[in-house]
């Protein structure tokens, strides 16, 4: 493991710990989408409306919406799906270049909301996230 990413695992681990937030705290699964790439996601909430969240290039779920409390804060009124984008996180990461073209990391999005049975649901991007957000709004806006 490199320097800075054990000391981004260091970071993340007393995030956690400062926010008493654990494992069991929030459910996690994995989906092989359509392509045979294995997608991570985490949910947490069991009440209100839909709310996924995309992290940022280089980012994950954990890192991004679990380690700073945001998905904890919206789980309160919400029900959160954070998801590990391709070659992020805990998702897949494959080798061949073919399998990141087009609109493919928008459409993992969709697999994972139709896996999980969510047909409609509010979306945040952060960074790359936005991008991907942009994109799922020009190919289904409603």
């Amino acid at each position: 493991m490199k320097k800075g990413i054990r000391s981004f695992v260091s970071v993340s681990a007393l995030t956690f710990a400062a926010l008493n937030v654990g494992a069991s705290d929030y459910e996690t699964g994995t989906l092989k989408v359509s392509d045979g790439v294995e997608i991570h996601y985490i949910q947490l909430g069991d009440k209100g409306s839909h709310v996924v969240l995309i992290h940022g290039f280089t980012g994950s779920a954990e890192g991004t919406w679990i380690g700073n409390g945001v998905a904890q804060a919206l789980a309160k009124h919400h029900r959160v799906v954070a998801i590990d984008c391709r070659a992020h996180g805990k998702s897949e990461k494959p080798h061949d270049p073919a399998k990141y073209g087009g609109d493919r990391m928008s459409m993992d999005v969709i697999e994972v909301l139709d896996h999980l049975g969510i047909d409609k649901a509010h979306i945040h991007g952060y960074s790359m996230g936005g991008g991907i957000t942009a994109r799922l709004m020009a190919l289904i806006p409603d």
